[in-house]
């Protein structure tokens, strides 16, 4: 495809470059295809860092570090799989990647950590919100009890922060840039708390806003989903609803269930209650999704409950809980801030997530309700950033994500969020646009933005 060319706005406060020979001490050897090198750091925690480097191929200017998302996803992995895709970045750069603590708890924690509790329910009152948040806390107490890494407790995003500057440190660099997609937006935020004025450049992709704890952002993304899902749907007589008023079929629907809540079975994940909160949680993966394949699916799926067969939905949120409210798994959510302490926040947040959302909304009560028995103080919840100290930053989001992207990106004065009009997540480190990441490049390589309302399209 076609080099994108735009004018670009010099950004101001910032050198055009730090060029300096790493002066690092960590013991690189082969470990990969692409010429990646793997080195190990001992971190204060205690903790012994896997570390994965692509090498600059010429001049190098200095390090990338890459914060994957999840929680928990493989960042070495992402990095050795995106060998093509950051090809250009490191003409100047190392770039460099790490197991993170989160990847560690999630993969590495057994017992009782890896026991699936029962499917969140949306409590009815405070008599079953304080009982199922007091099931969890026993399982997070027995797990933590467990636990002889000490990481289960320490899975937040400023403990992963933490452990990017002591690599930073290692590897040498006064300053160091950062990328962070989806939850690793989290992290690199942690990271500008911690540390502000070691940041080089950063870019964000797909990330969430964690200077603010309204639950809005995810649920108006996905009602904006909605929106072109139904279009796609009038316009498209394969759709399962086509000529019915889409966004009323999926209200009534969800009001059906909480009227009365489905019960649903599967012989790998268990058995539960659906309600409106689950089908909004597996609606919004549907018409989020990011390859643009489930619109279709969906649609048949909500056709299919509209006549009683719910198995769809009930499969997919029994599998997600399974998965999803495992103590390891929500570890990092919970160390994060995301938990609902008390019957009254949660009662609160319901009535305000109907009123706003009611396509989507209280799909954000999911991760909420999975922490409300977390027995710690959260390590690192939502906070402004030192936006004085920052440099401008450069964000990028989908349809789906820019949103939200942007609402974080745009609190530091100079930065820009480019706009990609399509399906996608993560768009840079995924390969799915190379107009985001000739942008994306030109930022890390001269600290330059594109204008302000940049826009990417699929195929540029």
């Amino acid at each position: 495809m076609k080099r994108t060319t735009v004018t670009l706005v010099t950004v101001g406060l910032l050198a055009t470059a730090t060029p300096a020979a790493s002066t690092s001490p960590l013991d690189w050897r082969p470990c990969g295809p692409h010429g990646m090198d793997c080195s190990t750091l001992d971190v204060p925690a205690g903790l012994e860092l896997n570390l994965a480097r692509l090498p600059a191929t010429g001049a190098r200017k200095g390090t990338v570090l890459y914060a994957p998302g999840g929680p928990g996803k493989d960042g070495i992995r992402q990095l050795r799989d995106a060998a093509q895709t950051v090809a250009a970045l490191r003409r100047h750069f190392d770039v460099v990647a790490f197991d993170t603590r989160q990847t560690r708890v999630i993969r590495d924690l057994t017992g009782s950590c890896e026991t699936a509790l029962p499917l969140p329910a949306e409590p009815r009152d405070r008599e079953e919100f304080n009982r199922q948040a007091a099931r969890q806390r026993a399982a997070f107490d027995e797990c933590a009890a467990e636990d002889a890494t000490g990481l289960f407790r320490h899975a937040d995003a400023a403990a992963v922060a933490g452990d990017m500057d002591a690599i930073r440190a290692a590897l040498g660099e006064r300053r160091i840039s950062i990328m962070g997609e989806s939850y690793g937006g989290i992290t690199a935020a942690a990271y500008a708390r911690r540390f502000p004025r070691r940041i080089r450049a950063m870019h964000l992709d797909g990330t969430p806003d964690h200077t603010t704890t309204k639950l809005d952002s995810a649920g108006a993304s996905s009602a904006r989903m909605l929106g072109r899902f139904a279009a796609w749907c009038a316009g498209d007589p394969s759709c399962a609803l086509h000529g019915q008023d889409v966004r009323k079929v999926w209200r009534d629907l969800i009001r059906r269930a909480d009227r009365r809540p489905v019960p649903v079975s599967s012989p790998q994940f268990g058995s539960g209650r659906l309600t409106g909160m689950h089908l909004q949680v597996i609606g919004s993966g549907m018409v989020v999704n990011t390859r643009g394949d489930q619109w279709k699916p969906f649609a048949e799926a909500v056709a299919k409950a509209v006549r009683g067969d719910f198995a769809l939905f009930g499969e997919q949120a029994l599998g997600l809980s399974y998965h999803g409210t495992q103590p390891r798994a929500v570890a990092p959510w919970c160390g994060d801030g995301f938990g609902i302490t008390s019957y009254d926040d949660y009662a609160k947040a319901r009535r305000d997530l109907d009123r706003k959302l009611p396509d989507f909304g209280r799909g954000a009560l999911w991760p909420g309700l999975a922490c409300s028995g977390w027995p710690y103080r959260p390590a690192n919840p939502p906070r402004p950033l030192p936006v004085a100290q920052l440099p401008p930053l450069i964000g990028s989001g989908s349809w789906s994500d820019h949103a939200m992207t942007d609402q974080l990106v745009r609190q530091v004065p100079g930065s820009v969020t480019i706009r990609y009009e399509g399906f996608g997540h993560a768009l840079y480190i995924s390969g799915a646009s190379r107009c985001v990441a000739d942008h994306v490049v030109s930022y890390f390589e001269d600290l330059r933005l594109p204008p302000s309302g940049t826009v990417c399209r699929p195929g540029e």
